[in-house]
């Protein structure tokens, strides 16, 4: 294929609406649209057949309909598919550092402590409102890293069931920003997320009975 036989999908669209009469406020509203769309280089035989589908329709206007309606179907999806992708990725990562049971780095029930040992990250640890001091005890941390960057992994005792549970926090990821509360199950551990005054939040325990 020769370049000279090459046309852009943007270039299609124009001219095939210029032979329709498309007033060119029209016209340009298409293209400002589509122009986020990468674009897609078409043999000459492949335009014969796009413009082809394209004479089906008898008015623009029930092309331009369709087209803008998947492309917002993208707009809106694309971030949904991103974030479910990237909270599944942290739920496995947590898990599997809970799961390791690495010893902790600095030992204290007291957060100030902890978070004094572990001055490195960037952020100041908090006490999560989810998790009272009446329910949780703190009982140390330790460095970890999430999705690459540096986080706290705090282990607790839940005063109720006496069990130990881990605590993590980060910074809150970018796509994660509309995250709420998310929870699911990887190896027989539970793992809940969920953000708090601007950071990503995890515990990771054995469910209750």
């Amino acid at each position: 294929m020769r370049p000279e036989d090459k046309i852009s999908l943007p270039q299609a669209l124009k001219d095939h609406f210029s032979n329709h009469e498309l007033s060119e406020d029209q016209l340009q509203i298409l293209l400002t649209r589509q122009s986020s769309i990468k674009t897609v280089p078409m043999t000459i035989g492949l335009r014969e057949k796009f413009s082809a589908l394209l004479r089906l329709f008898k008015r623009p206007s029930v092309l331009l309909a369709p087209v803008l309606v998947l492309m917002v179907t993208v707009i809106i999806i694309a971030p949904v598919m991103i974030l479910n992708d990237l909270t599944e990725q942290v739920v496995n990562e947590v898990a599997y550092n809970h799961n390791k049971q690495m010893a902790m780095e600095v030992q204290s029930s007291q957060l100030d402590q902890v978070a004094g040992y572990l001055s490195q990250l960037g952020f100041p640890l908090i006490g999560s409102k989810y998790l009272p001091s009446n329910q949780w005890e703190l009982l140390g941390g330790r460095y970890c890293s999430i999705q690459g960057k540096l986080a706290a992994q705090l282990k607790l005792r839940n005063r109720q069931n006496n069990r130990i549970y881990t605590f993590y926090q980060s910074l809150l990821p970018e796509p994660m920003a509309s995250l709420k509360r998310y929870e699911s199950y990887v190896d027989g551990i539970r793992v809940s997320l969920w953000q708090e005054n601007n950071l990503l939040l995890g515990l990771a325990g054995q469910p209750e009975p």
